[in-house]
């Protein structure tokens, strides 16, 4: 209703006294924002409320996953996550958002327009794509003096998008 704002991203990157608590907050907010907004939850806390990131849609987040619109993996997943994910989700794969960092770290993939095959790779798998830190195109992708040339840096911008494939969601 606000500003294009499409929904909400619950991340939780520190223990949880437990995931009862957890599970009820994202049905609450899912079941409250359904009609305007999605709710997604990071893969971050195992079932016990432990931080332990798994990468995929896997047991121990599937309930998390279960209680909301979708899960945002985290960033360091490989071809058995991907299956996994798909093999778990059933017809829900789409709700699952894999995570790429467009700065690549701590990643098995390369920054920038070098994460283009982690992005392919999720698409083919038939799951959707979550890109975190895509301001790399500004920050790191030959534009960083975008206040001095707006031109250059649309330009730079532009590029990183249709290097992932993504040109048509570019909007000039």
């Amino acid at each position: 209703d606000h500003f294009g704002f499409d929904g909400w991203l619950v991340n939780l990157e520190a223990a949880a006294a437990g995931m009862g608590a957890v599970h009820e907050l994202l049905e609450l907010l899912t079941v409250c924002l359904k009609q305007r907004a999605l709710v997604l939850v990071y893969d971050s806390l195992d079932r016990t409320g432990r931080v332990r990131y798994q990468n995929s849609l896997a047991p121990d987040n599937k309930a998390a996953f279960d209680a909301c619109d979708g899960l945002f993996t985290n960033y360091w997943w490989g071809a058995k996550q991907l299956a996994q994910s798909v093999a778990l989700a059933g017809a829900r794969r789409c709700d699952v958002y894999v995570g790429v960092d467009c700065f690549a770290r701590n990643t098995p993939y390369a920054a920038g327009p070098a994460c283009a095959p982690a992005c392919a790779a999720a698409r083919a798998a038939g799951l959707s794509l979550a890109l975190f830190a895509p301001g790399w195109s500004i920050e790191c992708g030959g534009a960083q003096c975008a206040s001095e040339d707006a031109d250059a840096a649309a330009a730079a911008d532009r590029r990183f998008w249709e290097a992932l494939g993504l040109k048509r969601l570019y909007r000039d």
